[in-house]
């Protein structure tokens, strides 16, 4: 059985511009850095992308990501807006097909990113499960 305790801390995001820590009145379980779960159970610092914390009641997980999505959502909408420039200044009519297609293309960066964060996060938890020999029934 693995003790999660050690590996508890209140939320808290990384330093900001302006040396500001943001964080909040609750606890979870870290799971990235050096000094996180996943190190613990094995996963070397480089060899999955996972969120930051989880937290784990009854088998029931939720994983919690501490990014600062602003500056990315910007840059996808950016990438968006000028897509559809280039268009519009080659006079293509873009048909709803087009505008899906291109906010794929102006959103795959991030999408991608959550994506890999959520599948690592998923194989950190299911190793803490079976190292901790707990039964998951998801019937």
């Amino acid at each position: 059985m693995i003790d999660t305790a050690e590996f508890t801390f209140q939320l808290s995001h990384a330093k900001d511009k302006e040396d500001t820590v943001e964080s909040a009145d609750v606890q979870a379980i870290k799971i990235d850095d050096a000094d996180g779960l996943a190190a613990s159970l094995g996963f070397g610092e480089s060899m999955l992308s996972k969120v930051d914390y989880c937290a784990c009641v009854d088998n029931k997980v939720q994983l919690i990501e501490l990014t600062d999505l602003e500056e990315s959502i910007k840059s996808c909408r950016d990438v968006r807006n000028e897509l559809t420039a280039q268009a519009k200044a080659q006079k293509i009519k873009l048909t709803a097909k087009d505008h899906k297609r291109i906010r794929k293309q102006a959103w795959h960066v991030i999408t991608d990113e959550f994506k890999c964060k959520w599948n690592g996060s998923i194989a950190v938890v299911e190793r803490l499960y079976r190292r901790s020999e707990i039964a998951t029934d998801l019937k």
